[in-house]
């Protein structure tokens, strides 16, 4: 860290010192693209491993990821289940939940290194190191994309210099765009980022420019935009927004180009048909909903939770996000109508990604959906702080600064995982807000796993307690679950809560082991849950709950195993134990 802050002085000084007469808000860009390629290349890639580069892809990446794996190396109509990504359709074949297009987005990167390698006969591992380097390469470049679209944007808006600089900084270290485009570049979001960022400009650019070239390459934008996610397409709910102040003259534009809107709806046809012929190979049918046993409850969105929970609340993790909405909605600057066009586009993205089953979206650092749409929000930021009173200006600037801060050590906790990636709560919160450090990684315990979608209610199958447990030996407790009665659920849940009595002994290398066992006692799956949601000081005692997925059982002779691993032999006491297990039809 201490080279990337040196070399980042002595380049400020180098270009302060030239004749090249770079803008404030270009150089903005400039840095940010620098500390980025410092960040990869010393912590990314290199860490204290010198082999971090080895996840890169990973998570929802792998299955972005296998399009390519499977079209350079494989064969998509011949994929075998996983039960994360590629899943079983209700014609026996198999399909990538995923879509094709942050594969498509990633593949000029990726291809130049298989082509090297098939010229040169080298092995091909497309998990190996310079295919994980061309991803991380791959993502600084669509950020660069997406600042400078962001940058060209702001312009348009006439907006002040200097607020363009600072938003251009604000956006990229005060939200969770820096951790997606640095820290996890194989996930969607930096390339829904970019792209979004584009269709803003070019919307933009064709009110005061509307030319035939710019309707095309806003229908390759969409259609891209639909490939990489497609829930995405409610960006073009945006458009009245950036029309407001020339929707009359788009209007007319529009009638006199309808020929060329035509052959525009055309191409993004074309191109969003590029994944319906990608499900034809993997699955013999054109339309699908790959998401099988996901959706989303419309009529009971998380829109609270999905905003101020601390389990992963975007105005909580991403403070700055809050900030920009109350000062562009309190804003005098203002007309109404303008603002209402704004609130339009903001409701309806909040109540649909908040009515996703999990409205989470499982391990992530913030809320990571709306990096796709960080553009919309720092643009209100930006239009709010432009052109007011230097004191307004001044006190808003120093309060995103803080922000800012905030948003940076909170990115530090998680990539250090300080904090949980899916299952905070306010004490949890509370407790880590301030650690760091080492000593402070993997602190928090529990596990508290959201009950997978459903459309029915999910069945009790299980009801059970038990009084006081001592325990001061490895393996002394353990309670079984037959498989026979989850046989014929989609999936099951085991919720258990119980009361942890420390005594002196520390509790920190103290784990619940979560097995599935067949009848021989082979055990086939492991899960390992640390004790205590948080640690406990010694004779402290607290009330834990946890909640667990468990996997689908393959013979009614298995069973599930619930028991207390103390490897250390440390003497505690469990009371007001209880268990249930859900099973959920459908």
């Amino acid at each position: 860290m201490e080279v990337l802050l040196k070399t980042l002085v002595s380049t400020i000084k180098i270009l302060n010192k030239s004749n090249l007469h770079i803008t404030k808000s270009k150089l903005a860009i400039i840095l940010i693209a620098i500390f980025s390629i410092l960040f990869i290349y010393l912590i990314k890639w290199n860490g204290l491993s010198g082999q971090n580069y080895r996840n890169t892809i990973k998570s929802d990446g792998i299955g972005y990821y296998q399009y390519i794996a499977e079209i350079l190396e494989g064969d998509l109509s011949q994929q075998k289940i996983n039960g994360t990504f590629l899943l079983k359709t209700n014609n026996d074949r198999v399909v990538n939940k995923y879509t094709i297009g942050t594969a498509i987005m990633v593949s000029p990167f990726i291809l130049p290194v298989y082509i090297l390698q098939k010229i040169s006969g080298t092995s091909i591992d497309l998990y190996s190191e310079y295919y994980q380097k061309a991803y991380s390469i791959a993502a600084l470049f669509y950020l660069i994309i997406g600042l400078i679209a962001f940058r060209k944007l702001l312009i348009l808006y006439n907006t002040e210099a200097k607020v363009i600089t600072f938003s251009l900084f604000a956006i990229f270290a005060g939200t969770n765009l820096a951790y997606y485009s640095l820290i996890e570049p194989s996930m969607s979001h930096i390339y829904s980022f970019s792209l979004i960022s584009i269709f803003m400009l070019k919307i933009k650019e064709s009110t005061f420019k509307f030319t035939r070239q710019n309707i095309f390459l806003l229908a390759i934008i969409l259609g891209l935009i639909v490939l990489v996610r497609p829930l995405n397409i409610i960006i073009v709910l945006i458009i009245p927004f950036i029309i407001f102040d020339n929707y009359k003259a788009v209007v007319t534009q529009l009638k006199a180009n309808l020929k060329n809107i035509l052959i525009a709806l055309v191409i993004f046809a074309a191109i969003i048909s590029l994944q319906l012929f990608v499900w034809h190979i993997q699955t013999d049918q054109f339309l699908l909903w790959s998401y099988s046993n996901e959706g989303f409850y419309f009529s009971q969105p998380e829109i609270l939770n999905f905003l101020f929970s601390l389990r992963k609340g975007a105005f909580v993790y991403t403070p700055l996000v809050l900030l920009s909405t109350i000062v562009f909605f309190f804003s005098q600057k203002f007309k109404i109508r303008f603002k209402l066009s704004a609130l339009f586009f903001y409701t309806i993205l909040i109540y649909i990604l908040s009515s996703w089953w999990n409205w989470y979206y499982g391990d992530s650092f913030g809320s990571r959906v709306l990096v796709d749409y960080m553009a919309f929000f720092i643009l209100l930021f930006a239009l709010a702080i432009d052109k007011i009173t230097i004191k307004w200006q001044r006190a808003i600037v120093i309060t995103s600064s803080i922000l800012i801060v905030l948003n940076i050590f909170q990115t530090y906790q998680y990539y250090y995982q300080i904090i949980s990636p899916f299952d905070m709560n306010t004490e949890k919160y509370f407790y880590t807000f301030n650690k760091f450090g080492e000593e402070n990684r993997n602190i928090l315990g529990g596990n508290n796993d959201i009950i997978q979608y459903h459309k029915q209610e999910p069945a009790l199958v299980l009801d059970g307690s038990i009084g006081i447990i001592e325990q001061n030996s490895n393996n002394a407790f353990e309670y079984k679950i037959s498989a026979e009665e989850l046989m014929n659920f989609e999936s099951s849940f085991l919720e258990f809560s119980c009361k942890i009595n420390r005594d002196k002994d520390d509790l920190s290398n103290v784990y619940w082991r979560i097995s599935y066992n067949d009848s021989i006692d082979n055990q086939l799956v492991k899960s390992l849950i640390k004790l205590n949601e948080i640690p406990l000081r010694a004779y402290e005692s607290r009330t834990n709950n946890y909640t667990f997925r468990l996997p689908k059982p393959l013979n009614s002779s298995d069973y599930f195993s619930l028991k207390i691993e103390n490897t250390t032999y440390s003497k505690f006491e469990i009371s007001d134990f209880k268990i249930r297990v859900y099973g959920i039809i459908e």
